[in-house]
């Protein structure tokens, strides 16, 4: 007999995060049936369920259970509405619709259920964002940093009129998007903006966040790089072997002026060599030890002794791609 009217499988030891600066293994407990086979070498687990019971667990695996029960409406929708246009089809090949992370959605199994996730998944059953008469290919990203992103400037995709880059704050004038200059410095700025500390003080952030990262700035952030750092970070991660890094030089920015390709100016064998990034993920993956928040900052280098740059410093605003819903916002 089943002891449990819910009976679950534990399954130990799953990477969460996978490549991501929050990176982590978890325990997940998942319902539905377990399908266990050997792909490439790894073990692969497809877990197969109702929607409305994956609905329920991605809510808060996305975010915390404490945040409020209209976000978790509204995210269980975006969430819905994802899925079940699922444009993408990442996975296909594999068996599979979606998988259990960043790449697709968070799916953190039911460990972190409560009743008000439930009940968003109930009271919102079957709703999902329509435009026209097709569902919404919903995108969301953790904090847009007060503009967001249009998903053609993120993604190789045909623009999408309800995924166009707006803005989330209201202090930054709307002239700056319509110029170079004030696309590449308004995540200098610190506007009151929705997803800013006026509306959660930074020192209860975390609750809402749950366990998917560890407590830091996201609306605003700055990092530096040392030299030593962003070449062996560049060196591994484009299979380079570059001797020094001369300079970052962003060559296209999106609407919301998000870095989407970069170039890498290396010094080889007493010359300079160059490499492009091409994407939003690759140069937010590329330029750290871990990952980058977001692409949406600007570059700073010192040169202290000698011809080559000792640190690299990045400003910048926001946590994710940035298009669609803005969550923390």
């Amino acid at each position: 007999s089943v002891p449990d009217d819910n009976p679950f499988i534990k399954i130990e030891d799953v990477p969460a995060g996978r490549s991501f600066h929050w990176e982590k293994i978890i325990s997940p407990s998942y319902w539905g049936s377990l399908e266990f086979s050997i792909s490439n070498g790894n073990l692969m687990v497809i877990n197969e369920l109702p929607l409305e019971n994956y609905l329920k667990c991605v809510a808060t695996s996305e975010m915390s259970a404490q945040c409020p029960p209209e976000f978790l409406k509204a995210q269980t929708i975006v969430a819905r509405s994802w899925l079940l246009a699922n444009t993408e089809k990442k996975h296909h090949k594999l068996g599979f619709d979606i998988c259990n992370d960043d790449c697709c959605q968070r799916y953190q199994g039911l460990d972190n259920l409560t009743e008000s996730a439930k009940t968003a998944s109930q009271s919102t059953r079957g709703q999902v964002s329509i435009y026209y008469h097709d569902i919404c290919d919903a995108r969301y990203s953790k904090s847009c940093g007060g503009i967001t992103e249009n998903n053609d400037d993120i993604w190789s995709e045909e623009p999408k009129p309800y995924l166009r880059s707006k803005q989330d704050s209201e202090g930054i004038p709307p002239v700056m998007l319509h110029n170079s200059i004030g696309r590449k410095s308004w995540f200098l700025s610190n506007p009151e903006c929705f997803c800013g500390p006026k509306y959660v003080p930074k020192d209860q952030l975390h609750t809402y966040l749950g366990n998917v990262d560890e407590q830091g700035n996201y609306y605003r952030w700055s990092v530096s790089i040392t030299q030593d750092e962003l070449l062996k970070s560049i060196n591994q991660k484009t299979e380079n072997n570059f001797e020094y890094i001369h300079s970052l030089i962003p060559l296209k920015r999106g609407s919301s002026g998000r870095i989407i390709s970069l170039k890498i100016d290396g010094i080889l064998n007493n010359q300079i060599n160059a490499i492009t990034l091409e994407s939003e993920y690759k140069i937010r993956q590329v330029l750290h030890p871990n990952f980058l928040f977001s692409s949406a900052f600007l570059i700073q280098t010192d040169f202290k002794d000698g011809p080559h740059p000792t640190h690299f410093h990045l400003k910048g605003a926001g946590w994710g791609h940035g298009v669609g819903l803005c969550q923390i916002g």
